[in-house]
């Protein structure tokens, strides 16, 4: 999953230099309130019964129009997660044929 999260720099990268500054995106495209930070992501995910994997941040770079990723989930982020795997059935040894 990915998304973008709710704090100062997200403001000032995703709505004031996306929409206004650069005009990446039109203006209005974005309401920072419905961000939603890691924390309550991972918890949505941990909610819906999902194995949260790893956290990433990723970069956006205007001038080559290419996105990275890094250690930082101020601005951009990608959740990892997946449905764990139902445990395998183990065999009763009281219910073994002689």
């Amino acid at each position: 999953m990915t998304t973008i999260n709710r704090t100062v720099p997200s403001f000032v990268a995703a709505i004031l230099a996306a929409e206004y500054a650069l005009r990446l995106v039109p203006p209005g495209t974005h309401e920072w309130a419905r961000f939603i930070t890691p924390a309550e992501l991972d918890a949505a995910a941990e909610a819906s019964g999902l194995e949260v994997l790893a956290d990433s941040g990723l970069a956006y770079n205007p001038l080559t129009g290419e996105w990275s990723t890094t250690a930082d989930l101020n601005v951009n982020y990608a959740l990892v997660a997946r449905k764990p795997m139902p445990p395998m059935p183990t065999a009763d040894p009281t219910s073994a044929r002689s």
